[in-house]
């Protein structure tokens, strides 16, 4: 008997801890989405109380790679790093006019379809 398989459909409703990085109303988190950090999925370059930030760092370019010259992988030598992803707030959040998420609340987030690019949080906190 098989007892611990994960199916790709358990992956795309993982739920991660986000932390919302700056006071933002749920109408614009809804509309416009939300400046969040989700530690699991991103590096340790936030700290409580940080404002989002983002910039550009060098990398060792293809100095990295033993392939051949004509045959290694093109990468750019400079990348920027951000410490937040945009997240928009689900649409079944039942919420009141001028309800805010507050800088540092925390949040449960997912990736829909598991696409880092489709962020999408609510105010459920199951966590602790």
């Amino acid at each position: 008997m098989i007892t611990n398989v994960q199916t790709d459909y358990d992956y795309f409703v993982h739920k991660y801890v986000g932390i919302v990085t700056e006071d933002v109303e749920k109408d614009t988190a809804k509309t416009q989405g939300a400046y969040l950090y989700v530690p699991e999925t991103m590096c340790n370059g936030y700290k409580p109380g940080d404002s989002p930030d983002q910039d550009t760092v060098d990398t060792n370019g293809t100095s990295i790679f033993i392939n051949d010259d004509e045959c290694k992988p093109k990468i750019a030598s400079k990348v920027t790093v951000k410490n937040w992803m945009i997240g928009r707030l689900e649409n079944n959040e039942v919420y009141s006019p001028g309800d805010m998420f507050h800088k540092g609340d925390k949040i449960e987030a997912s990736f829909v379809h598991g696409k880092v690019s489709a962020l999408q949080f609510n105010s459920d906190y199951h966590f602790e």
